[in-house]
């Protein structure tokens, strides 16, 4: 298969991965517009699946702002919201209060639920990474929360992304990551784990996994997730093949 457009003939639902898909953080790819229109005029329904920890209101502002039409779209599911749903189950138990590593625009994450964020991460029950702060990243803040047995939320499981130009911003993942080298637990809510692909699933007219796709590109959370899922795949704009994904696309939306 060379045409992306033949998934149309396999698949009726299709969840969109957001960075590295549609945009790199910075810039919308050229046909980004292109494959949502496309999809939306060939009666298919779109979910976008985004480990960002913005939540949907704050992506939809800016997909706006890059012009990336997203009228069709039946839902947006970020990690963010999916981790509002994980902290609302009776069954988690991490405790209420918190010190968040990450952007500020992330501060109200957890507005209205029975959660207190803390100034100090000395007397905190967990840590909520949403990006990372190479401030944190230093030794002494690390052991010390780790020798504490503090459990680290991670909202975005992504390592890093890389723009256009080839810049490559560190995530989430990559503090959980060092965190859990060094013998930290880590909790980790996004792609690709379980909970957000089942999540977005209700937003579709029907959960059909065989009539279902991710599209991403990113092996480790889009494609792995899934296959642990139990759909299929399409990787794009990597240069690195995956056995796990189902189809291999480069340059889906960058190039016209």
């Amino acid at each position: 298969m060379t045409d992306w457009k033949e998934l149309y003939e396999q698949y009726d639902y299709f969840l969109i991965d957001v960075w590295g898909v549609l945009m790199d953080g910075e810039t919308a790819y050229p046909l980004a517009n292109n494959l949502i229109n496309d999809l939306n005029e060939a009666g298919k329904e779109i979910v976008l699946l985004s480990n960002t920890p913005d939540n949907a209101e704050s992506l939809i502002g800016i997909l706006k702002e890059m012009e990336i039409q997203i009228d069709c779209v039946k839902d947006i599911m970020t990690s963010g919201k999916a981790t509002r749903t994980f902290l609302t189950d009776p069954t988690i138990d991490l405790g209420k209060t918190y010190y968040k590593i990450g952007n500020d625009r992330h501060n109200h994450l957890l507005d209205g639920l029975d959660y207190q964020k803390l100034d100090c991460y000395t007397e905190i029950d967990f840590l909520l990474v949403t990006s990372y702060e190479e401030h944190f990243m230093e030794e002494h803040n690390l052991e010390y929360c780790i020798n504490k047995q503090v459990p680290l939320l991670c909202v975005n499981p992504d390592i890093s992304i890389k723009t256009l130009e080839g810049k490559v911003n560190y995530c989430a993942g990559e503090v959980a990551r060092r965190y859990e080298a060094n013998g930290g637990q880590v909790i980790y809510v996004g792609k690709p784990y379980g909970l957000i692909f089942d999540i977005a699933m209700t937003s579709f007219s029907n959960r059909e996994l065989r009539r279902t796709i991710m599209i991403g590109d990113n092996p480790k959370t889009d494609i792995i997730g899934a296959d642990r899922f139990g759909i299929d795949s399409a990787l794009v704009n990597n240069q690195v093949k995956s056995k796990l994904a189902s189809y291999h696309y480069q340059n889906f939306t960058q190039i016209a």
